[in-house]
Formats: structure tokens, C-alpha cells, sequence
């Protein structure tokens, strides 16, 4: 199978001139994106399974700024196209962590074997994750002996109370005393997300969204901030 890739790069000569290189090795490009809206949308329709795109991304959002959204969709190899003269904003690039830097005047043989290495890592590194650790369940702390076993499949969602957390399921109600993104860690984001500030809910026990309200199964209805919809939409299988 193909490997998908999403060019995102505001030079429309650079971009045509990647995607030629890319379509010479039976690449698949499932988009160009010119801006870092576009981007973005791309990024959360297409599902690309790496994503070159260009330091100087033009749009309402730095590049950099953009890289960290998609890291909190997904896990996608992210590889920067830059030039020479980009350097300091090539350090601050080297902060979200991409699988590699691509400099201009582009070499195609350097290119696609970036691709490949960075696709293939992270294949590496889902398949050595896959299963390692159990997260069917958490336990507790219900007093100081005792710790108390739940499914995290019945979990409905987390709310913050300052320097606690309190853990909605379908039945009970627990706070403890840790950190709401403390336990968010803890449980993984394939189906738990921020929603807003203070909450994240399971995605699998939402029930309807309607504009930026959500309703979880239980009829609890939670807001959702601009600043995370995009990402909870992206996890939910829509049909259009």
C-alpha cells in the first residue's frame, strides 16, 4: 500500500515540485494545502500517514503551531520543509519534535528516503506499543487501604476541581486528589478528550453534539471550545 502524504507548503512551485518526487515513487498525495487552515482540515480528513509541510506555512497559524494540532489528533511522522535561512525558526520547530527537516533545494532521493524512514519508524513503534499495557481498567484510591476497580469503558468523563479530579461514571461519582490532566495521562487519549479547560470526556459515550454542546449518554451536557473542536470531531466517525 501507498504510503499517504499531506503537502502542506505555501510555495506553489516547492509544493508541485515535492509532489512530483513523491508521485515518481508511487506516493500517494491525498492533498496540498496552501495555508495552515487548510492544513489542518487536510490533516483531519484525509489521514495521512506522513505530513511534509513548510516552515514559512502561510495562514492564521504558525507552522509550528499547527504541528502541535496534529500531534494531538494523531500520532503522524511530521517532516518540515525549510530553507537555509530559516534556522531560527528551525529551533523553534525542533521543539514539537518532528521525524526530520528537509532543506531547500530538495533532493529527491534524500526526500522520499526521510518518507520512508519516518513512516516506517513509527510503524515500529505502534506495533512494539500495541497491547503493552492494559487499559481496560484503573483502580482507585477509595481510602487509604482500600483501591477500587473500574472499566474505563464506563467512564463518561473527568472534571476539574482545581487540584483534584472528579471521575464521572455511569453509576458513582469519585474525587480524588490529583490533577484532572494527571489522570487524562493516565487513561490515554484514544477515547479520552479535552473538551474544554476542565473537562474531558469519554468520545465513545457522546450521545449528540449539537453546535458546541455536547450530551453524553447519561443526558450530562458538557460545552466544547473552539480551541479542542476540531480535534473531537476528528475522532468521531462521521458519515456524510
Amino acid at each position: 500500500m501507498a504510503i499517504r502524504i499531506l503537502i502542506a507548503e505555501s510555495d506553489t512551485s516547492l509544493a508541485s515540485e515535492v509532489a512530483r518526487f513523491l508521485s515518481n515513487s508511487e506516493m500517494d498525495v491525498v492533498g496540498i494545502a496552501a495555508t495552515s487552515e487548510d492544513a489542518l482540515e487536510m490533516f483531519v480528513n484525509d489521514s495521512p500517514d506522513v505530513v511534509l509541510i513548510g516552515i514559512r506555512l502561510q495562514g492564521k497559524r504558525h507552522s509550528t503551531d499547527v504541528v502541535k494540532s496534529f500531534k494531538r489528533i494523531r500520532n503522524t511522522p511530521i517532516i518540515y520543509l525549510s530553507g537555509p535561512e530559516d534556522r531560527a525558526t528551525t529551533l523553534r520547530a525542533k521543539e514539537t519534535k518532528p521525524a526530520n527537516f528537509i532543506f531547500t533545494p530538495i533532493n529527491e532521493t534524500s526526500l522520499v528516503t526521510s518518507i520512508e524512514f519516518a513512516f516506517n519508524t513509527q510503524k515500529s513503534i505502534e506495533g512494539q506499543t500495541a497491547g503493552a499495557l492494559n487499559d481496560d481498567h484503573i483502580y482507585i484510591r477509595t481510602s487509604p487501604q482500600v483501591f477500587e476497580h473500574i472499566e474505563t469503558d464506563s467512564i463518561l468523563f473527568l472534571e476539574a476541581h482545581r487540584a483534584y479530579c472528579k471521575i464521572r461514571t455511569f453509576d458513582k461519582t469519585y474525587m480524588i486528589s490529583t490533577s484532572m490532566n494527571h489522570v487524562h495521562a493516565q487513561l490515554g487519549k484514544t477515547h479520552f478528550h479535552k473538551v474544554n479547560r476542565s473537562f474531558v470526556v469519554n468520545i465513545n459515550k457522546i450521545g449528540m453534539v449539537n453546535n458546541n454542546i455536547i450530551t453524553i449518554v447519561s443526558n450530562h451536557k458538557i460545552s466544547i471550545s473552539r480551541e479542542f473542536k476540531t480535534e473531537v470531531m476528528a475522532h468521531l466517525r462521521i458519515i456524510r
